[in-house]
Protein backbone atom coordinates (compact mmCIF):
# COMPACT_ATOMS: atom_id res chain seq x y z
CA UNK A 1 0.00 0.00 0.00
CA UNK A 2 1.40 3.60 -0.95
CA UNK A 3 2.08 5.79 1.96
CA UNK A 4 -0.46 8.22 0.80
CA UNK A 5 -2.67 5.65 1.01
CA UNK A 6 -2.24 4.51 4.61
CA UNK A 7 -2.32 8.54 5.47
CA UNK A 8 -5.90 8.84 3.70
CA UNK A 9 -7.02 5.72 6.08
CA UNK A 10 -5.37 7.13 9.25
CA UNK A 11 -7.18 10.82 8.27
CA UNK A 12 -10.48 8.58 8.02
CA UNK A 13 -10.17 6.94 11.19
CA UNK A 14 -9.57 9.94 13.20
CA UNK A 15 -12.36 11.64 11.53
CA UNK A 16 -14.50 8.25 12.52
CA UNK A 17 -13.30 8.42 15.93
CA UNK A 18 -14.52 11.97 16.17
CA UNK A 19 -17.45 11.27 15.34
CA UNK A 20 -18.16 8.84 17.20
CA UNK A 21 -16.62 10.58 20.16
CA UNK A 22 -19.04 13.96 19.34
CA UNK A 23 -21.66 10.94 19.14
CA UNK A 24 -21.11 9.69 22.66
CA UNK A 25 -21.23 13.73 24.15
CA UNK A 26 -24.08 12.77 27.05
CA UNK A 27 -24.62 16.83 27.29
CA UNK A 28 -27.46 16.69 24.46
CA UNK A 29 -28.90 13.42 26.39
CA UNK A 30 -28.71 14.89 29.25
CA UNK A 31 -30.68 18.42 28.33
CA UNK A 32 -33.52 16.04 26.42
CA UNK A 33 -33.85 14.13 29.84
CA UNK A 34 -34.52 17.45 31.20
CA UNK A 35 -36.78 19.30 28.89
CA UNK A 36 -39.32 15.69 29.07
CA UNK A 37 -39.64 16.39 32.26
CA UNK A 38 -40.91 20.43 31.44
CA UNK A 39 -45.02 20.61 31.80
CA UNK A 40 -47.04 19.99 28.46
CA UNK A 41 -44.25 19.40 26.83
CA UNK A 42 -45.72 17.31 24.15
CA UNK A 43 -48.79 14.93 22.93
CA UNK A 44 -48.86 11.52 23.10
CA UNK A 45 -48.41 11.36 19.18
CA UNK A 46 -45.33 13.48 19.39
CA UNK A 47 -43.63 11.62 22.13
CA UNK A 48 -44.38 8.04 19.58
CA UNK A 49 -42.36 10.22 17.40
CA UNK A 50 -39.56 10.69 19.46
CA UNK A 51 -39.46 7.23 21.10
CA UNK A 52 -39.05 5.80 17.87
CA UNK A 53 -36.29 8.60 16.89
CA UNK A 54 -34.60 6.84 20.21
CA UNK A 55 -34.93 3.80 19.00
CA UNK A 56 -33.24 4.18 15.75
CA UNK A 57 -30.47 5.99 17.31
CA UNK A 58 -29.96 2.68 19.70
CA UNK A 59 -30.14 0.50 16.80
CA UNK A 60 -27.84 2.43 14.59
CA UNK A 61 -25.64 2.39 17.54
CA UNK A 62 -25.59 -1.28 18.22
CA UNK A 63 -24.94 -1.22 14.47
CA UNK A 64 -21.82 1.17 14.33
CA UNK A 65 -20.56 -1.09 17.40
CA UNK A 66 -20.60 -4.14 15.40
CA UNK A 67 -19.17 -2.38 12.58
CA UNK A 68 -16.37 -1.64 13.85
CA UNK A 69 -15.95 -4.29 15.87
CA UNK A 70 -16.28 -6.44 12.08
CA UNK A 71 -13.86 -4.13 10.64
CA UNK A 72 -11.32 -4.46 13.50
CA UNK A 73 -10.84 -8.22 13.24
CA UNK A 74 -11.13 -8.14 9.29
CA UNK A 75 -8.16 -5.83 9.69
CA UNK A 76 -6.17 -8.25 12.05
CA UNK A 77 -6.97 -10.77 9.39
CA UNK A 78 -5.81 -9.15 6.49
CA UNK A 79 -2.09 -10.29 4.95
CA UNK A 80 -2.68 -13.94 7.07
CA UNK A 81 -3.05 -17.08 5.63
CA UNK A 82 -6.81 -17.98 5.86
CA UNK A 83 -8.29 -20.70 4.28
CA UNK A 84 -11.30 -19.58 2.50
CA UNK A 85 -14.34 -22.02 2.60
CA UNK A 86 -12.57 -24.14 5.06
Amino acid sequence: MERNEIVRLEQLIQLAKAANSAINSCDEWDELLRVIHSPGWTTPPEAILVSKIIDSIITQSHQIIALRSGLLAAARLVGKSVAVGA
